[in-house]
């Protein structure tokens, strides 16, 4: 074999192993796109064996009128054609230079479809013919050598477990809804017979059914009219019983201009299907058909049919019929009003019961399907820095049974993000990597993210998914062009899309998703469809809630062994992951966390196996003291990352422990309740959902509550029932609910003094102190300035320096360090060092470079010169206006890194009061801290109490 091929070929070979037997479309697409790309054939069939017909069926067409030969159909036997014969003789075809099977060649296939010459390789799987893949020239003359074929041919052998598995689903499905529709048949025969006995003149009464199935066209040595879409009379009831198969002959009503009675009241719409042709209900009545020209007139002799009386029934907004009911008499016969009305209501009935009957089937295969996913328990792979992994592999699963259920062309699930305090729905990044899913995805472009929203939004932003998730409501769309125009929530990502199905994915009130399907086809999608895939979602919603906690818990502790994780080669102090130090202070609380770690973690074990010590004893705390800068957090991360890396190890699984983190001093009053605690939907303005708290999001492990001195009287009073037994009640809620979990809280503040003032509960002081850490400011350990020092620089320079060596200290510089008072701790150490690493001359850093990284505050460096104090006031200013920076960076975080002063904010604040902004909320406006209507907006008004937190607490400026 062709080397090459081998290598294609085996790559092929991998990407079809990925595939479930949902993906029928999938495997037999980039089968044929192999046979393109890999072997340069323009034009290949695949057809499959369907023991539901007893037919071969086109199931995938490529090349040169392929919609029209998808879905054509071949007798298995006789064996009249050479796919028959592959199918059956289980060996390979071909025309060119073969008289005895250009005999076999399909005369009217190959004159309809243009095709001179071709191959017949059949698929054979276990030894069994399952089908037969068909390469076709629309030249006469070789194809292919018979090597390249055989090659075909062993390949497709070794891919036939996955073809003949998605096979074996997808025709067990259709033989599912061909059992509802018997169901549905055998419902409207009686509805018929009904009829008959209601009004006496009725001799026959039928119902027709548009055809909906996507491979309309008979077999091709069948021959007959293989024209447009028709209707399937689904049940028929006659006074005389050998009349009803007459009537019933080929079971099919076609409609065709001049052919037909039932054309004069419904149109054979290409892209919506078969549809009513007027607004209002107006039957069909006419005296004697027999002077009528028409298709069928002979059956209609022959059994003795004279006056019709005809009911539609149809969809009133997409105008698609769901049947047409004909009543006939054997003689002329003039029905009365009353009459008319009886058999108006009879037809309503009917259209009921196709409607409701029948449905039990599909229901256990939806039931069935999703329930063969959901048995194994929410699993994702290990976190490989940004991709969804297990979120993305079920939520593709999901929209492929989905999408085989309902028989949609294509489709995607998105995922709600909230960026920037707005929310996005995200099927796929830019680099194509996928979030949630696509279904069948080459038959959209990239899906760029769609903001959630309705008409508060521009025409532009709009959308159906996003439309759908601000709404928490279904909408199907059965004409996508038509909403486009409209009020335009519809983003067009393929022309081809003409109708669309979205649904919500709830969990609890909360949209967490958008699950949507498309066709090709206006008017594709019914109530019965969005009543499925309602199913579907609230049948996955709590699986895929559980999937994305564990990836955002992956991508929390992904981010702390990374902020944990680096050790400079020269550094020797490291203790407990990466913290660093010699000096007896630390060395010391090494030691009490060395001792703390193992009798917490074997409390965590007892948890999972339910053993409940919470009532006698409470729950584990450990208060972390300690001077602003001296590295509280990263104390924190360290602790967790050997508790996580214990738990790992105990219960031999990739998943972390779970883990929240927040800081107590961003929110205030209800928020901070709600952060910890959570709420009940209107428990508060902007509560527009029920909301889990972070230690309740975190029970069996661990949670960090940083500036806990902050905590409001009402939080105080609950976080201190809480360790007492773990209990707690949602706000709003007067439900008692319980979660165990490690509590490790931090401050900055000399509780002492707090308590003494009144400002924070002495009890819950000693509730949480029981266990604590009192991590020494950086001047009480200055013989650990060097190893920091060197371990920031390696750090900084594995960021910014792309190869360069390492900067080093000379002797003049760490002497100066040592003797500096460092009132920011390790946090100032860090700043005057990256400051110092932009403004050094060599590989070298000296006094001066530190001295003059001091000397200028961090902000100067964006702006690339020395300002004085007012051109730096005026500086922050411009960057805010102009959206270079906006509050949180241009002010929040360099005075928290104590890299501007409280003055610095002052003078920031009276500039933007000199442009009119005097009040609170105009200041949080101007200055970027948040949305103009953010009492509107729940994530903007966190924002805007942070930001006045900050200037009352945190800088205590009165504003």
């Amino acid at each position: 074999m062709n080397r090459d091929y081998a290598k294609r070929l085996d790559d092929l070979r991998e990407k079809l192993s990925g595939f479930g037997k949902e993906n029928l479309h999938d495997i037999l697409h980039f089968i044929g796109v192999g046979m393109e790309e890999i072997f340069g054939f323009k034009r290949c069939r695949i057809y499959l064996e369907d023991l539901t017909e007893g037919l071969l069926i086109c199931a995938y067409a490529m090349g040169e009128m392929k919609s029209e030969l998808q879905g054509t159909s071949i007798f298995i036997l006789p064996q009249t054609s050479l796919v028959a014969r592959a199918f059956v003789d289980r060996r390979l075809y071909w025309t060119w230079k073969n008289p005895e099977a250009k005999k076999m060649f399909n005369k009217e296939l190959a004159s309809k479809f243009n095709i001179k010459e071709m191959a017949a390789i059949p698929i054979i799987h276990n030894g069994k013919s399952i089908g037969v893949i068909t390469v076709d020239s629309s030249k006469e003359g070789e194809i292919a050598d018979k090597e390249t074929l055989e090659t075909i041919k062993d390949f497709i052998v070794s891919v036939s477990h996955s073809i003949d598995r998605a096979k074996r689903f997808h025709q067990h499905l259709k033989f599912s809804k061909k059992v509802d529709e018997a169901k549905i048949g055998e419902a409207a025969s009686q509805m018929m017979r009904s009829a008959v006995k209601i009004v006496g003149k009725l001799t026959l009464a039928s119902v027709l059914i548009p055809n909906e199935e996507k491979s309309p066209l008979p077999p091709f040595n069948k021959g007959g009219d293989n024209r447009g879409d028709y209707m399937k009379i689904l049940a028929t009831y006659s006074s005389k019983f050998e009349d009803k198969d007459i009537y019933e002959d080929r079971h099919r009503v076609d409609i065709i201009k001049g052919e037909s009675l039932i054309e004069r009241i419904v149109d054979d719409d290409p892209e919506r299907g078969i549809i009513y042709k007027y607004d209002t209900v107006n039957p069909l009545y006419i005296p004697d058909v027999k002077t009528e020209s028409f298709k069928r007139k002979p059956i209609a002799e022959k059994i003795g049919l004279t006056s019709l009386y005809m009911v539609p029934r149809f969809d009133p907004l997409t105008k698609k019929i769901i049947c047409v009911v004909n009543y006939y008499t054997r003689e002329k016969y003039k029905f009365t009003q009353f009459e008319e009305e009886l058999l108006c209501s009879h037809a309503e009935m009917v259209e009921k019961v196709i409607r409701d009957v029948g449905r039990e089937h599909i229901e256990i295969e939806v039931l069935s399907e999703i329930a063969e996913l959901l048995s194994d328990p929410p699993f994702a792979p290990p976190f490989q820095g940004g991709d969804e992994g297990g979120v993305s592999v079920f939520a593709t699963k999901v929209l492929s049974r989905a999408n085989e259920l309902i028989d949609a062309d294509t489709g995607s699930i998105a995922i709600v993000r909230n960026i920037d305090g707005v929310r996005w729905l995200v099927v796929e990044n830019e680099d194509g990597t996928l979030i949630g899913a696509k279904s069948r995805g080459w038959r959209k472009k990239a899906i760029p993210p769609l903001k959630v929203g309705g008409e508060d939004l521009e025409r532009r932003e709009r959308s159906l998914t996003g439309y759908v998730a601000h709404t928490k409501m279904p909408y199907l769309c059965n004409d996508v062009k038509l909403e486009a125009s409209g009020k335009g929530f519809y983003r067009e990502v393929s022309e081809d899309v003409g109708s669309e199905l979205a649904i919500p994915i709830l969990y609890g009130d909360e949209v967490i998703g958008i699950i949507n399907l498309d066709s090709f086809k206006k008017g594709f999608f019914t109530e019965e469809h969005k009543r499925i895939l309602t199913i579907i979602t609230n049948l996955v919603s709590s699986h895929i809630h559980d999937l994305l906690k564990i990836q955002e818990l992956q991508r929390e502790v992904h981010q702390l062994k990374e902020d944990i994780g680096y050790r400079a080669p020269n550094v020797s102090s490291y203790s407990l992951g990466n913290i660093i130090g010699k000096s007896s202070k630390i060395k010391d609380t090494i030691d009490v966390l060395n001792k703390i770690v193992t009798p917490v973690f074997n409390r965590i074990v007892s948890w999972r196996e339910k053993i409940n010590r919470e009532e006698r004893i409470g729950l584990s705390s450990l208060l972390i003291m300690g001077e602003t800068g001296s590295g509280k957090e990263m104390l924190f991360n360290n602790i967790y990352s050997r508790l996580n890396e214990l738990y790992k190890k105990e219960i031999k699984s990739n998943n972390d422990l779970p883990l929240k983190k927040t800081n107590i001093a961003a929110y205030s009053g209800e928020l901070t309740y709600s952060e910890l605690f959570g709420h009940k939907k209107g428990s508060f303005t902007g509560a527009d959902s029920d909301r889990k708290g972070i230690l309740e999001e975190a029970d069996g492990g661990v949670v960090f509550l940083d500036e806990i001195g902050d905590a409001d009287p009402k939080t105080q009073v609950q976080l201190l029932r809480f360790l007492d037994n773990g209990g707690f009640y949602r706000l709003g809620e007067n439900r008692i609910r319980y979660s165990r979990v490690f509590l490790i809280a931090a401050t900055n503040k000399d509780l002492n003094n707090e308590i003494r003032q009144g400002r924070f509960r002495e009890d819950l002081y000693y509730r949480l102190s029981e266990l604590s850490i009192v991590i020494p400011p950086l001047r009480e350990r200055r013989e650990d300035i060097p190893d920091l020092s060197v371990h920031f620089l390696s750090e900084i320079n594995s960021v910014y320096g792309r190869g360069n060596e390492i900067p080093l200290l000379n002797k003049k510089a760490v002497d100066f360090l040592l003797g500096y008072e460092f009132k920011g701790n390790v946090r100032e150490l860090r700043s005057i060092l990256l400051r110092a690493y932009f403004l050094k001359k060599g590989r070298e850093i000296n006094r001066d470079d530190l001295i003059t990284a001091i000397g200028i505050e961090s902000t100067q460096l964006t702006w690339g010169k020395v300002f004085s104090s007012e051109d730096t006031v005026s500086g922050i200013y411009e960057s805010i206006v102009s959206d270079v920076q906006d509050f949180w960076s241009a002010i929040y975080e360099p005075f928290i890194n104590r890299e501007i002063s409280r003055e610095t904010v002052k003078l920031v604040l009276n500039k933007a009061r000199l442009n009119g902004d005097d009040s609170l909320p105009k200041l949080a406006v101007r200055l970027k801290a948040c949305k103009k209507d953010f009492n509107k907006l729940p994530a903007e008004k966190k924002k805007f109490i942070s930001f006045r937190n900050f200037l009352y607490k945190t800088v205590k400026i009165t504003a």
